[in-house]
């Protein structure tokens, strides 16, 4: 009995794994991502569809995905059960973005990793490095508590505010008329690049912590 219950609790806790794949052809304006465990990768896709790729993996409950549409809004809920001390779980996403959705997207513990998007963004990850490259959008609010935040723009940011409290934030933005600088950091190092127009329409926001702050021109 003793070794059935061993065999058992091995084949419970054996890692598992799974790969998904999926096309949404329907307009949409607004995507929303909610996860756990996981990490989040948004790249440019085609307008009037989101492409969606997910990926488990887990030992002990399988992780639960919720994905809904509300109008022209996509909505992803990824969760695992954090009851269990001795399973693992985890949750991958990659989403293709049409030109001009809004995002908005949170993580408790992963990465947030964007390529080439245009439209407003809004990025949240309690433990995790956002990354941004190739941005074209107008405006970006990104945070994290613990983790970098590193974005590269090729179009200027009409709005532009980072919060991060124990990580370096470093910003690239193409040169421009100027950009209106609101930059407080509190341990580490400040390297700012980038010429301050108080007047100027472009804000940059930066709020830290604990770390370094770089703001510079892109390929500087």
């Amino acid at each position: 009995m003793a070794t059935l219950s061993g065999m058992s609790l091995l084949s419970w806790l054996a890692r598992q794994s799974e790969t998904q794949q999926q096309t949404h052809r329907r307009p949409v304006s607004r995507i929303e991502l909610d996860l756990g465990i996981g990490e989040v990768r948004l790249v440019a896709g085609q307008a009037g569809q989101v492409g969606v790729e997910r990926r488990m993996t887990w030992s002990g409950p399988k992780p639960v995905l919720e994905e809904r549409w509300s109008g022209e809004t996509f909505r992803v809920e990824a969760t695992c059960d954090q009851d269990s001390l001795i399973a693992a779980c985890w949750v991958g996403y990659r989403l293709t973005v049409p030109p001009g959705v809004t995002v908005d997207a949170r993580t408790s513990e992963g990465d947030i990793t964007l390529r080439d998007l245009t439209g407003v963004l809004r990025l949240a990850t309690a433990t995790g490095t956002i990354t941004g490259t190739g941005l074209r959008t107008a405006d970006v609010g990104a945070g994290t508590r613990m983790g970098d935040i590193v974005l590269r723009f090729v179009r200027a940011p009409g709005s532009l505010r980072t919060n991060s409290e124990a990580g370096d934030i470093d910003l690239e933005v193409p040169e421009s008329d100027g950009y209106a600088l609101d930059i407080r950091g509190g341990v580490g190092e400040q390297n700012i690049g980038v010429r301050a127009t108080a007047d100027a329409a472009n804000i940059i926001s930066v709020r830290n912590t604990a770390g370094g702050v770089r703001v510079a021109y892109l390929g500087s």
